[in-house]
């Protein structure tokens, strides 16, 4: 219940090349373990990075070289049945360096929008919580 909860989103950045099982149930435990503290959380996105984020955070791994186009698809099969997660498309613009990819300030403007249209009427104006999660 949102009015009695604090409300809260999760997001993660990564390459996802290519998102699996595993990172759909980190999700859903941040989810679990934020709402025994308390918070009602809304949401969840996978924000893909762009193809020149994903070869240069690579590190030179021996790993499939997937498009960013690919990933994205991808990423959306595997959340397709999944009410919670989303996949956000953030950060798939090649201009989002390695350096950037995952930064706060390159999500925190799509993210902030795409709150506003999925839950701005229920939000009564209280202030969002956005928790990054790593895995």
């Amino acid at each position: 219940d949102i009015e009695h909860k604090r409300p809260a989103v999760l997001v993660c950045s990564g390459a996802f090349s290519p998102c699996h099982r595993s990172h759909v149930q980190m999700m859903w435990q941040a989810k679990e373990r934020l709402e025994r503290a308390g918070f009602a959380v809304l949401a969840g996105w996978l924000s893909v990075w762009g193809d020149g984020a994903a070869l240069e955070k690579s590190c030179g791994f021996d790993q499939a070289k997937f498009s960013a186009t690919l990933r994205v698809r991808l990423a959306e099969l595997t959340v397709e049945s999944d009410e919670f997660l989303s996949i956000g498309q953030y950060e798939t613009d090649d201009e989002v360096d390695a350096a950037s990819a995952g930064a706060p300030h390159v999500i925190a403007p799509a993210l902030s929008a795409a709150i506003q249209v999925e839950f701005g009427a229920q939000l009564n104006h209280q202030e969002v919580q956005v928790f990054i999660v790593y895995g």
